[in-house]
């Protein structure tokens, strides 16, 4: 391991870089050299280095020890020793791109950090471009003014990123633009100026959110969150937005879960393609949850091949799971094999329709147990109820032959124009019977 040091005032890049009296001049001098895991780069407080070609760092770190590039912030780091040239000065060095497309490239490179550095002013494809590779960390970071036609903040392509405390604004197209795995957390995203059009356009990734604030202080000119393919999903907490989600595709394969949504505790939102389920105190239930989930019925897009479920994992794992077993406490033990008959019973009530209501196989309860002793094979039943304006028991009825969680969803196929909203009451009644 080994401490380089980059002056771009008073360094040259024939030095060896390897104290303050001898720095390089450039970043580029440091990513352009075979480096080893555990090697830190000091870039020296309140100058702008030039970085207008593409740069691509050429080495790997590893899971603990990466390699990093640490821009000096005047003692601010609580190891108080980002600062080895002791200026106290807090202003982050710019890397200025000078309309360069992707002027640093982190590609097919594993576990960089890149702390309290300010990018800015490249061209269309983005300042900072990272591409098929892990354990990357960006900490305190500024990505502005990045203002050419289709200009992004950061590029992301099958690779797992880190964002904490770092600003975006100043963008022209997306600030970020994701087709890998990435987690932002206290960071902060603004049109700036420019109006900017987005904060995250997210290509078939996953993006997660915490903490987060969006256009607070400008708006975006489109969305604060753009899911594009078929994949795309933003999972958020306690993050405040200004603008609006967009889908591009409609299958609920896209979705953008915010719980906490605004701030706000307990404010729960689940968006996709063809509908929303908001968390809601609009219709209870005399006797129920002292919360409802509204389903929004208006999508042009929800249909028998599209249809809403009140989360994104009902397909797996259910809106709700309920376990059951034979030495279950709650249940009614029983020497045969079986668990025993089991009813579920989730109310719901229609809203504001215009037009029919939905059918039995348009709204409907599906369950999958374990339907045979010896194997894990799951059967599947589905309710038969049909909904009306008022608080309707939708019944599943199943014997599960073995300890086990029974996993329900609900299903909706159902969309007119006047269609409304349905209300479900999250608390299941479960009677177990034999």
């Amino acid at each position: 391991m080994a401490t380089y040091y980059v002056d771009n005032i008073n360094g040259t890049d024939d030095n060896d870089g390897l104290s303050i009296k001898h720095p390089y001049k450039t970043v580029q001098k440091f990513t352009f050299a075979a480096r080893n895991p555990g090697d830190i780069c000091y870039v020296r407080a309140g100058q702008k280095i030039v970085m207008d070609t593409d740069t691509n760092v050429t080495s790997d770190g590893s899971k603990d020890l990466p390699i990093q590039i640490i821009g000096c912030q005047g003692g601010t780091d609580p190891s108080g020793d980002d600062d080895p040239w002791g200026d106290g000065i807090d202003t982050r060095t710019i890397i200025d791109g000078e309309g360069a497309n992707d002027p640093l490239s982190i590609s097919f490179d594993n576990f960089w950090v890149i702390k309290n550095l300010a990018f800015e002013n490249a061209g269309t494809g983005g300042v900072m471009k990272v591409n098929q590779s892990v354990g990357i960390f960006f900490d305190n970071c500024v990505f502005r003014n990045n203002t050419a036609e289709g200009a992004e903040g950061v590029y992301i392509s099958y690779s797992s990123v880190k964002f904490t405390n770092c600003q975006f604004y100043n963008n022209e197209d997306s600030c970020i633009q994701n087709r890998g795995i990435i987690v932002l957390k206290d960071c902060t995203f603004n049109a700036g100026a420019i109006n900017g059009e987005r904060a995250i356009k997210n290509d078939w990734g996953t993006v997660q959110i915490i903490d987060s604030n969006f256009g607070q202080t400008t708006q975006f000119a489109n969305e604060d969150l753009y899911c594009y393919h078929s994949g795309s999903r933003f999972l958020c907490r306690n993050c405040n937005f200004t603008g609006s989600f967009t889908f591009l595709r409609t299958n609920f394969i896209q979705s953008i879960g915010s719980e906490d949504h605004n701030g706000v505790y307990g404010a729960n939102e689940f968006h996709a393609g063809n509908g929303t389920v908001i968390k809601s105190n609009d219709e209870l239930r005399p006797g129920g949850s002292p919360y409802s989930a509204k389903l929004d019925a208006s999508s042009a897009y929800l249909g028998s091949n599209e249809p809403l479920h009140l989360t994104y994992n009902s397909l797996m794992t259910g809106d709700f799971k309920v376990w059951v077993s034979n030495t279950n406490p709650s249940l009614i033990p029983r020497e045969s094999p079986s668990v025993g008959m089991v009813t579920i019973t989730v109310y719901m009530k229609a809203d504001g329709w215009t037009k029919d209501l939905p059918e039995e196989d348009e709204l409907y309860l599906e369950a999958t147990y374990y339907d045979e002793i010896d194997s894990a094979h799951r059967g599947t039943v589905v309710s038969t109820e049909q909904l009306t304006n008022d608080w309707t028991a939708f019944n599943i009825n199943c014997d599960p032959m073995r300890d086990g969680f029974i996993y329900i969803s609900l299903v909706l196929k159902k969309n007119d124009t006047g269609s409304g909203v349905i209300y479900v009451d999250p608390k299941p009644e479960i009677i177990s019977r034999f």
